[in-house]
């Protein structure tokens, strides 16, 4: 008896020690998934704080029969602008005429090579400014996280999530409306939007 007795405390320690082991991952888990939603609402309210309107994750015809995606358009008050995201968090080299671009990972030490973003930014540019229409100002930009570090100056276009507003101040939608060219060539893109797209209205924004 005293033998079971033994073995089912040992049972028991261990499943406890198993628990705590589940709970603290499922904590961990959880944090990281509210931080990540918070992180993605903080730039979503810093993005819609620079614009009347946000037209959000669609595919847009590309002019030869098939399709881009759009992380964000935007209705701003000097024309549309397109964004690009790119996930990605370490030490950054590129410039515009590479193919590829070179990053160090924070934490993991090893180096890996990615296309050069503003490559595939240029054709969307396109894209839109043919659904546009003439005389439409069409601008981009790549925006990384803070964690993204370029430590030989970033790149012409490109920008992290807290120097987004040095490039595109905040939007007085009470003193400015948009200009209605931008708003007639933003509709005639979102009318092309296919596939699940979030056409979005700044809540005090368009009139």
């Amino acid at each position: 008896m005293q033998h079971i007795d033994l073995q089912d405390s040992q049972w028991v320690a261990g499943a406890g020690a198993l628990g705590l082991v589940l709970l603290v991952w499922i904590g961990y888990l959880v944090i990281r998934a509210w931080r990540k939603r918070r992180a993605e609402r903080e730039r979503l309210a810093r993005i819609d704080s620079v614009c009347f309107r946000r037209l959000s994750s669609v595919l847009v015809p590309d002019g030869s029969g098939g399709q881009l995606h759009l992380d964000h358009l935007l209705l701003m008050p000097r024309g549309l602008l397109v964004i690009a995201e790119r996930d990605l968090e370490g030490v950054i080299f590129g410039s515009q005429l590479m193919d590829d671009w070179a990053l160090m990972p924070t934490g993991r030490g090893a180096r890996i090579t990615f296309a050069n973003p503003l490559r595939p930014l240029f054709d969307r540019l396109a894209a839109v400014g043919a659904l546009a229409g003439t005389g439409v100002p069409v601008e981009g930009r790549v925006v990384f996280p803070d964690g993204a570090q370029f430590p030989k100056g970033h790149p012409p276009m490109v920008l992290r999530d807290s120097s987004f507003a040095t490039d595109f101040p905040v939007v007085d939608r009470a003193l400015l409306e948009p200009d209605t060219r931008w708003v007639t060539a933003f509709d005639l893109v979102a009318a092309k939007a296919v596939a699940g797209s979030r056409l979005v209205k700044v809540s005090a924004g368009l009139r």
